[in-house]
Order: C-alpha cells, then sequence, then structure tokens
C-alpha cells in the first residue's frame, strides 16, 4: 500500500510541474517495479551472505526519456554457490543507503544518509529491525562521502572511514564523526588493508609481486600466509577483509578465502562475486 501511495504521488507531483510550464505535454507512463543488488556485500558463512538491495519504479515519458524512483532499500541473506537463493530479506522504507559493512557474523552497520552536518547509520542484525541512529559532524561539515570510502572497525569500539588520504572516526558513543589525519588514526605505511579485531590490530601485507600476501598482528606477528604463482596474464590485485574472510580481486571478480581461529586461511576460495553484482559457482566460466 505504502508503495502504491509513493508511486501515485510521484507522478501528481510531476503532472503538476507539467501543468505549471507553458508548452509540456509530455505524459508519463509507468513501465515496472524492480529491485536491484549494489556493490556491497558481507560474507556470513562460506555458503551465504548479505547483499545491499534497492527497489524502484520505472517510468517513460511519451518523447522516450525514461528515469527510475527509489521505494525502499535494505539486505538480502542469500546462497553463495551460484544460485543466490534469498534466505531472509529486510527493507526500510528509504532510500538513504547502499552500503553494509560487516561488524559480526550476523550483524552490519548499514551506511545511510550523509548530509552537510550529520550522518544516518543503522546497527542491523539478520532477522531484526534496525536501529537507526544519527551522528553530527564535529567542525558542522562532513570532509568526504562516507559512502564512498572505505569503512574498518578501529581501536576503543570506534569506526574508521578511509577515503584516499582523507580519515574520518565515528565514535557511535558520543555519536560524533570526527576528521583525523593518517597519523592520528594509526593507518600503517605499506599494508593493502587494516582493520581492529578486538584490542589488536590486523593488516594485510603484500609481497612485492602483489599476488601473495600475510596476515600480520600489531605489526609484529605474522599469523598465515598466502602464497599463489602469478598467472601468465599477471596484473596488480588488491586483498581486502571482509570480516574475517579474504577478499581477492581477480580479472573476474572478487574471490572470497575463509580463516580459521588461528587466522590461517583456506587453500581455496569459498565464494566469488562478480562485477555484475552476482555470486556464481567458482567453477563457472
Amino acid at each position: 500500500m505504502m508503495v502504491e501511495i509513493k508511486r501515485l504521488l510521484a507522478v501528481l507531483a510531476l503532472a503538476f510541474s507539467c501543468v505549471s510550464m507553458w508548452g509540456c505535454g509530455d505524459d508519463v507512463r509507468f513501465l515496472e517495479s524492480g529491485s536491484r543488488k549494489e556493490g556491497s556485500f558481507v560474507m556470513v558463512s562460506d555458503t551465504t551472505a548479505l547483499l545491499a538491495v534497492y527497489y524502484y519504479d520505472h517510468y517513460e515519458r511519451h518523447s522516450g526519456a525514461d528515469w527510475e524512483e527509489c521505494t525502499k532499500m535494505g539486505m538480502r541473506l542469500v546462497d553463495t554457490r551460484g544460485t543466490e537463493y534469498c534466505y531472509w530479506e529486510g527493507l526500510i522504507d528509504s532510500c538513504s543507503g547502499l552500503k553494509i559493512e560487516p561488524l559480526s557474523d550476523s550483524t552490519v552497520l548499514y551506511l545511510g544518509r550523509n548530509g552537510d552536518e550529520w550522518f544516518e547509520y543503522y546497527f542491523w542484525k539478520i532477522k531484526e529491525n534496525p536501529v537507526l541512529k544519527k551522528a553530527k559532524w564535529e567542525n558542522g561539515r562532513l570532509p568526504i562521502s562516507l559512502n564512498a570510502a572505505l569503512m574498518r572497525t578501529w581501536k576503543n569500539g570506534k569506526f574508521l572511514f578511509k577515503y584516499y588520504d582523507k580519515f574520518a572516526l565515528l565514535d557511535t558513543a558520543a555519536n560524533i564523526i570526527t576528521q583525523i589525519t593518517k597519523e592520528e588514526a594509526g593507518w600503517p605505511d605499506d599494508v593493502d588493508d587494516a582493520q581492529y579485531f578486538g584490542d589488536d590490530l590486523f593488516t594485510i601485507v603484500l609481497y612485492p609481486n602483489k599476488f601473495s600476501f600475510s596476515i600480520v598482528r600489531n605489526g609484529v606477528d605474522t599469523l598465515s600466509t598466502f602464497y599463489e604463482e602469478p598467472p601468465n596474464d599477471y596484473d596488480e590485485r588488491h586483498e581486502r577483509f571482509n570480516g574475517r574472510y579474504i577478499s581477492r580481486m581477480k580479472e573476474d571478480g572478487w574471490y572470497l578465502y575463509s580463516t580459521d581461529s588461528n587466522w590461517q586461511i583456506s587453500k581455496e576460495p569459498v565464494a566469488r562475486y562478480r562485477d555484475q553484482r552476482y555470486f556464481a559457482p567458482l567453477n563457472h566460466e
């Protein structure tokens, strides 16, 4: 019912604006309602993941111009083995978020509206309702788009946003976002990714050929190392934390590797996420 009301209001608003302009006679036609998956995902287990989703209504003018209007957003718990069977879906009547970041095996930080002076975010546990919070920018204006930044759990229960050489820290207790420097953040040099797990800082350190890497704790303890021979068409690769999983970017998408309780990396990937925003079988060509 809410979706139908929103659709009707959108058409009425457009019709009113059309009447207000002399010479406007371009009719509007509703085409379809649909949904699509967005770019961010969170691994839950070796065979399940959360995907950000976006619902829309599709319209077309008589002249041929068409557009989409967002109706709601949320996330899906899906199978990662190629079928993407949906086990659960949670939605919010808002169009202010597109990105999810892992907090634990069952909870994510859902990033929402990025205003000039404030930022919306949700703590969202699978199969439960999200908890909405708002954070104020300490100096009155956000310096970076937090939705576009890399987000990592950081020390003292805070969250670090990294956008190239800019950093911001979200304090969820005080609900304040503060711009900080790389030195203030404590982001190490020469690492591909960094994140706190508990009180320890874990980093992904690349080998010179950028195809093998190690997981290092607090800059001194090498917990595990992943070796792989570069293929004939070798190009630069990237490794990222996805909770306790490691995402490896290759030419045909992201390959996900699991880690055990001692941070030993699985020899083979457990899932593959394609650039077209879907999970595919590992043997899919």
